[in-house]
């Protein structure tokens, strides 16, 4: 299921030092609705608490594994699981409600190159980099019926009598965005931060 939203979704990023090194800025605007995301640093501090401080309530965050809402009640206002954390190996789903939008801000470190590890099936899976990059380009490991999608888009690599190729050849990764990558058997990706 793809969560669609014709709103803006924005990506700035701030280097001291570059990739593999120093402190790096990330800031995402999301608007109202559903956002598939990733983040590009490994945050200095990765709970939901410091990652989204300041949040709209009824703002929901999903993992492939786990989730959290933050809710106000005549008790306060928390996130109502305060271990869930954050990574820069996975993609996260983000609600924010209407008409709301909210800007994220995380400062970290980088890595020259990010290692993600695929079990056989679906995986969520960010795409840690700074730049965009063709799925011909970064997946060098593909086989028959591996299939990736975006939030707006996806692509299956086919294989037949033909040769073997992705069938959407232009799909692109994009810098903190996220993804779902089905793969019929464990693999590992390799993806330069820049």
């Amino acid at each position: 299921m793809l969560f669609r939203s014709s709103k803006n979704f924005t990506v700035t990023f701030s280097e001291a030092g570059g990739g593999g090194g120093g402190d790096v800025t990330n800031t995402i605007t999301f608007s109202s609705g559903y956002t598939w995301f990733s983040l590009s640093v490994i945050a200095s501090s990765n709970t939901v608490s410091d990652v989204f401080s300041n949040p709209v309530v009824n703002t929901q965050i999903l993992s492939q594994t786990a989730n959290t809402k933050y809710s106000s009640n005549f008790f306060g206002s928390s996130w109502n699981n305060q271990s869930f954390s954050f990574d820069n190996k996975n993609m996260y789903i983000s609600f924010i409600p209407s008409p709301s939008t909210y800007v994220l801000t995380v400062t970290g470190s980088t890595e020259n190159e990010a290692s993600i590890s695929l079990v056989s099936g679906w995986n969520w899976i960010s795409y840690p980099s700074s730049t965009s990059k063709a799925v011909t380009a970064l997946i060098t490991n593909q086989e028959a019926n591996d299939q990736i999608l975006s939030q707006t888009a996806n692509t299956t690599y086919t294989s037949n009598f033909f040769g073997s190729s992705w069938n959407n050849p232009s799909f692109t990764f994009e810098p903190n965005k996220g993804y779902k990558y089905y793969t019929v058997n464990a693999k590992t990706l390799i993806i330069s931060y820049s």
